[in-house]
């Protein structure tokens, strides 16, 4: 259950950035999404890692949609990443499906306990 849910987070959070309203499109254009070839396994353990995160911010309902955004890009920066490569990975990994692969691995290897699901 545990890792369902932590795959549900994942996927929300690659849409989260591409939806933000405060986000421009002349601004969204200027991110390309990452290179696969140039993902390593720390910025996917990173970007897991920011994605769990956030997930107590989706789930609070006192927040806006901006709040929430921005948390997530804050969390981003808290790790050390920043928030255009977030947003280049969320878009590397919304169209890669070794990417996508590669990020259900990383949850499963990130949550403790009920690795049957």
């Amino acid at each position: 259950m545990k890792i369902a849910l932590a795959l549900a987070a994942a996927g929300l959070a690659l849409a989260t950035p591409l939806a933000a309203q405060d986000v421009s499109p002349e601004a969204l254009s200027q991110v390309q999404p990452a290179d696969p070839a140039s993902v390593s396994d720390e910025e996917i353990a990173t970007f897991v890692t920011v994605v769990m995160q956030a997930q107590a911010l989706e789930e609070d309902e006192s927040l806006s949609d901006e709040q929430r955004i921005e948390g997530l890009f804050n969390a981003a920066i808290a790790q050390g990443m920043s928030a255009d490569r977030f947003v280049a990975l969320s878009m590397a990994i919304g169209q890669d499906e070794a990417l996508q692969q590669r990020v259900q691995a990383a949850v499963i290897g990130m949550v403790p306990g009920d690795a049957e699901g």
